[in-house]
């Protein structure tokens, strides 16, 4: 019988496989509610969708809210708490 290999999660490099302390102050920043003078609330909430291991980048979707205005947007964050528009590459 062939033995199958299953796939590992052990690298071979030295990034670490958990988000930086900028990339956490990024996210949490980014989370907040303002009311406004009409009692409208506007809202921003950062999601963490994914983490690459190898680049240490994180995938982030950020939601802005606003009665019926809603609008999504996914960004990549570097290490250093960098953003920039997520083009559907590989972050």
């Amino acid at each position: 019988m062939k033995e199958e290999k299953g796939l590992s999660f052990a690298f071979s490099h030295s990034n670490p496989v958990t988000a930086s302390i900028e990339q956490e102050s990024y996210l949490i920043s980014g989370n907040y509610t303002i009311q406004g003078a009409e009692g409208k609330a506007f809202k921003r909430i950062r999601e963490l969708l994914a983490l690459n291991p190898l680049s240490g980048n994180i995938l982030v979707k950020e939601k802005t809210c606003c009665e019926d205005h809603n609008y999504e947007k996914m960004l990549v964050v570097s290490r250093e708490g960098k953003p920039e528009k997520f083009k559907g590459e590989n972050f």
